[in-house]
């Protein structure tokens, strides 16, 4: 006998979580830059959210933490360039549905350089996520 999940739209929510995830790592990133301060630094990441259930598709709570550091230099006037690291530990629950979570480790090389009234800025890099789902199965009917 095969039982379904009850709600397969789980595992969605935790790969929505994911990318929301490198999206913030990547804002977090862009306002580092934008300080154009050269040296070492730490910053601590924590955020929580939800997503109301729509379309039939249960909603979801999310929280995730964890931290990101890099060092960067003055390579030029007007230019940096830097290499970050991060580790974020993201959870999702679903409601009866169950939980999953994703653990991200992620690597970047960035740099800015003002032209005159202009900044230009660039990333690249790297992440490796693990995914964990755990569902909750509706009991077999008789």
């Amino acid at each position: 006998m095969v039982v379904a999940p009850e709600h397969p739209s789980l595992h969605a929510a935790v790969v929505q979580a994911a990318s929301e995830e490198a999206q913030w790592d990547e804002q977090l990133l862009l306002l580092r830059i934008s300080q154009e301060r050269a040296g070492l630094w730490v910053q601590g990441l924590g955020r929580w959210g939800s997503a109301d259930a729509a379309s039939g598709a249960p909603g979801f709570h999310t929280s995730a933490n964890g931290v990101m550091a890099g060092a960067d230099k003055d390579v030029a006037p007007g230019a940096l360039a830097g290499v970050s690291v991060a580790y974020v530990d993201d959870q999702v629950w679903q409601g009866g549905a169950g939980m999953g979570s994703v653990q991200t480790g992620r690597l970047q090389l960035y740099g800015v350089r003002e032209l005159g009234l202009a900044t230009l800025s660039a990333s690249f890099g790297g992440a490796y996520d693990q995914i964990d789902v755990e569902r909750s199965a509706a009991p077999p009917i008789s």
